[in-house]
């Protein structure tokens, strides 16, 4: 109930938005401000709740280093405090970079789409530690990308060397820096390979490679054995087919939007030419990484929020074609709401959403600790 008003409320503002021409930021700003309230006072509404909230009372020293100081730190003010704080600076960083690239006509899309779609926000709720590690990466991905100030490969690293002390997935974020140095648009040759890659993709076997997957993720100073455990579920969500069975609707945006990003890749500005590579990136790596290495992929997921609406613009510009323009908005806000509906008022199963319907929040007295599992 709390978060469907949430929902509400947001597009009571984004119509306020609208209405003000797209000028006043004070409505965007007040959606991110209370996406931070969400954040804040949700309480073991989603799956790692419990893992984060009872351990952070019991001194665990496994977790990587900045984040254990920062709950040794926070410890006196209690978990409830620490995680208002942590999400702050998620959301925070979110809006900064949101508005920071997306052209304030196109913003409503990208936050609709980022809202009622559950895996994005909602999921992103789920994940605690990492999305903290993500916020990180989209500050390795703002300086890397889009500031231009003298130092800003060294605040690059920074923030990489934070995220990786946050989340050991962290080192994915390196990328962001690698792709910076990418100023070269795809012609028709190589869009052609990225869309064979993307095919490709629906094949590959990652399992394959276990072995030198488990030496080289066993790097990052966790046991090869916590990683296997990661390499057999991918293996059998590779037999299963498990990630890949989309049905036809979701799969035909997937496969839209990426068509759109290489397309439209000459459009770009040199600043979005970097998300729209992150994007693709994405797409390709989403038939991959199975199980729980889609983790890995949440880096770049992210960088959809702002590449959908910077797709949306661009047709607008740039294509005559208005059937293509309202069938892209239709699928961007379709696709969500059905998934919203799924979560929040059907009888479908997801036990990373399954207490979303509910969302416990510290001001409940009764709620739910029970830790449901996957079928």
């Amino acid at each position: 109930m709390v978060y469907n008003i949430f929902v509400l409320f947001v597009f009571f503002l984004l119509y306020l938005y609208y209405k003000g021409g797209y000028r006043k930021e004070k409505y965007i700003n007040a959606i991110f401000f209370m996406m931070w309230v969400i954040f804040a006072i949700e309480y073991y509404t989603t799956k790692d709740y419990p893992v984060y909230y009872e351990n952070f009372y019991n001194n665990i020293e496994h977790w990587e280093p900045l984040y254990t100081f920062l709950m040794h730190l926070f410890r006196p003010l209690g978990f409830i405090s620490f995680n208002a704080a942590v999400s702050a600076f998620e959301i925070f960083t979110l809006c900064f970079l949101y508005k920071k690239i997306v052209p304030p006509r196109y913003r409503w899309i990208g936050i609709v789409f980022l809202i009622l779609n559950n895996d994005y926000l909602l999921i992103f709720m789920n994940l605690k530690r990492q999305f903290f590690a993500m916020a990180c990466g989209l500050w390795v991905a703002y300086y890397s990308f889009c500031s231009e100030n003298k130092r800003r490969y060294l605040y690059a690293l920074i923030a990489l060397v934070c995220a990786i002390n946050i989340h050991s997935s962290g080192y994915v974020c390196a990328v962001f820096i690698l792709l910076s140095f990418i100023n070269k648009r795809m012609n028709k040759p190589l869009i052609i390979g990225f869309f064979v890659i993307y095919a490709v993709s629906f094949t590959f076997s990652l399992s394959a490679y276990a072995e030198y997957i488990s030496q080289m993720m066993a790097l990052t100073g966790e046991s090869s054995d916590y990683y296997m455990q990661y390499l057999d579920q991918q293996a059998e969500y590779e037999k299963e087919g498990i990630g890949r069975n989309l049905t036809l609707v979701y799969r035909s945006f997937d496969i839209l939007l990426f068509s759109l990003l290489l397309i439209y890749n000459k459009k770009a500005t040199d600043k979005e030419y970097k998300f729209f590579l992150c994007s693709i990136i994405y797409f390709i790596l989403g038939n991959i990484l199975l199980g729980n290495f889609f983790r890995i992929n949440l880096y770049f997921k992210i960088m959809n929020i702002i590449s959908i609406p910077l797709i949306l613009s661009k047709i607008r510009i740039h294509n005559t074609n208005q059937l293509l323009f309202y069938a892209y908005t239709f699928l961007c806000l379709a696709i969500p709401a059905r998934l919203y509906y799924n979560t929040m008022f059907s009888d479908k199963y997801n036990y990373m959403t399954v207490k979303y319907k509910n969302f416990y929040t510290i001001f409940h007295d009764e709620v739910d600790k029970k830790d449901y599992m996957p079928f």
